[in-house]
């Protein structure tokens, strides 16, 4: 049985790199949010930009629970941690986390 390195893996490049998209989608969403409430859109505007980051972020946090559950799974296959990857997943999480209970926040408070 040949072992996986893990930094060559195509489906863990392809979710740091989902990560990184994702993450940028929803900090752009979340400035047009901002921008919009000095800009007077319109409320129903705002709340499909809340939505659109609220999904993005599920989609966030859910690519990134994938990429920590791979990691572990490599981990035990391999008996190497690699630490950058796992703090870098965990910063895309903490950032969705946050940005997850902005949204709801403002969903909940535009209702």
């Amino acid at each position: 049985m040949q072992l996986v390195d893990i930094s060559r893996s195509k489906i863990y490049r392809f979710c740091d790199k989902c990560c990184v998209f994702l993450a940028a989608v929803d900090i752009l969403v979340f400035f047009l949010y901002i921008l919009g409430c000095y800009q007077y859109f319109l409320d129903s505007t705002r709340i499909v930009l809340v939505n659109i980051g609220l999904y993005v972020t599920v989609l966030l946090m859910g690519t990134t629970i994938f990429s920590l559950v791979l990691a572990m799974f490599f981990h035990f296959i391999r008996r190497k941690l690699m630490w950058k990857r796992i703090i870098f997943n965990v910063s895309f999480f903490v950032l969705a986390l946050f940005l997850m209970t902005f949204f709801i926040f403002i969903l909940t408070w535009a209702d």
